[in-house]
């Protein structure tokens, strides 16, 4: 399956951190905002359920390129350097970047709803709702940002409470139900426990998100590792690496005649 973030990441590459304007109408290419004459969009739109950028292609408005590539840019800083809060933040920070990515896929008060009861259901339930919106913000909502994906979200939804909610006792599913499904997330990647404390995340060299845990940015070496590791070795050396009060400590005392 190709890569959907492939057409867009030359037009966004040097301007990821939404400090530059996004290109001009006239200098627009398929390369670096979404195309002016969508593919799909081949019946009436009235026929169909489009998000607000969907209707403004529909009706021809010249700001629609430039306000999709705009959109792009704010879900590419969701998926890359905040993506770390937003898996595993769980104050007002966090709560406002997930009410952004909500406005930014234009859900329904339905889905908003379906995604925010999943979140409060526990560690399973956040794993299940960082998933979602991951697939959400980096295939269906880049690949087709025309059409309402709110069924879509609420669907998802459907199939991670089918694996975490227990079924009646005499249902079929209860088979296949056991209550490690409620206590351990399926993708443990995903879980809130698994984001680094500093929260620190990013995308590859040309901008694309990278799927965790790919996306953590490793800690950096604290400033006197070297110092610390030599005195280490010495202590090793002068018979003092182990504690005093243990076995080898009094052996190796023993050894030089303390």
């Amino acid at each position: 399956m190709a890569n959907p973030w492939d057409a867009y990441v030359p037009g966004i590459a040097a301007t990821w951190d939404g400090r530059r304007a996004p290109p001009s109408t006239s200098g627009a290419t398929a390369k670096s905002a979404p195309p002016a004459a969508p593919q799909n969009l081949r019946r009436d739109p009235r026929e169909q359920r489009l998000t607000a950028l969907g209707v403004l292609f529909a009706l021809g408005d010249p700001r629609a390129p430039l306000l999709a590539h705009e959109r792009l840019l704010r879900i590419q800083e969701l998926v890359t350097t905040k993506w770390g809060l937003l898996q595993g933040g769980w104050l007002r920070d966090a709560e406002l970047l997930w009410i952004e990515a909500f406005e930014l896929l234009d859900l329904d008060a339905d889905a908003i709803e379906d995604l925010a009861l999943l979140i409060a259901q526990g560690v399973c339930g956040r794993a299940e709702a960082n998933e979602v919106l991951w697939d959400l913000l980096t295939n269906y909502g880049v690949d087709g940002p025309l059409g309402d994906l709110s069924a879509k979200t609420s669907n998802m939804v459907t199939m991670a409470r089918r694996r975490l909610d227990a079924p009646p006792r005499d249902h079929r599913d209860m088979a296949r139900w056991s209550w490690r499904n409620a206590w351990f997330p399926k993708n443990e990647d995903f879980s809130p426990m698994r984001v680094p404390r500093d929260r620190r995340s990013r995308g590859d060299a040309q901008g694309r998100p990278l799927r965790p845990p790919a996306c953590w940015v490793p800690p950096p070496p604290p400033p006197d590792a070297p110092q610390a590791q030599q005195a280490a070795s010495s202590s090793q050396a002068s018979g003092w690496g182990a504690s005093a009060g243990s076995s080898e400590g009094r052996m190796t005392m023993r050894r030089q005649g303390r």
